[in-house]
């Protein structure tokens, strides 16, 4: 039956994603591509956990080379996460998240560096919104993590602390959440094919 090929498929992705987890669970850094894998599963098994009520896509830029790009692990999931659950269940509409891998130029007292950008932008019901659902203003613990190990290295290695903008826009007609990572050069690693 469709029910049981369903389980089967979510049995089949969630112990994929476990094995990748564990397989990195010691590494502080991932490479790229496989980190978009993992996202990748993890999105699959939330829309088939929620049948089909959101789509999503991941993009990298053109100068991006999966491959040769190691990002400090375990960290995006969870605001994913966060569009998911927050953002999109409680909304009424068709979900959409996009995730897209770029690097931007940001400049710090003069110095311009190549930040390695992360945005995850959803199309849920927004933060304001989303605030007001939440108890007591509770931001996840996972993200809390996150912010707190991203800005430990980044002190370590005296470089402008990562951005977290969380960005519910102006425009009336829009309803939705940006989340910017911005990772400082001496967060990521370029490595040679």
């Amino acid at each position: 039956s469709d029910r049981k090929r369903e389980a089967n498929d979510y049995i089949s992705l969630m112990a994929k994603l476990i094995r990748m987890n564990l397989d990195t669970a010691s590494e502080s850094y991932i490479r790229l591509d496989d980190e978009i894998q993992r996202l990748d599963l993890y999105l699959q098994i939330e829309k088939l956990r929620f049948s089909e009520k959101f789509d999503y896509k991941i993009t990298t830029g053109s100068k991006i080379d999966p491959v040769a790009i190691m990002i400090p692990n375990m960290i995006i999931q969870p605001f994913v996460e966060n569009s998911i659950w927050h953002g999109i269940m409680p909304s009424s509409r068709n979900g959409f998240i996009k995730l897209s891998f770029n690097f931007e130029d940001v400049t710090v007292d003069n110095k311009t560096y190549k930040f390695f950008t992360i945005r995850i932008i959803d199309n849920g019901i927004g933060l304001t919104q989303a605030q007001k659902n939440k108890k007591d203003g509770h931001i996840s613990k996972g993200i809390q993590i996150i912010q707190e190990r991203l800005i430990l290295l980044s002190k370590e290695s005296k470089l402008p602390r990562p951005i977290f903008e969380d960005l519910n826009s102006n425009n009336k007609d829009t309803q939705g959440t940006e989340v910017v990572l911005s990772i400082p050069p001496e967060l990521y690693k370029i490595i040679s094919n």
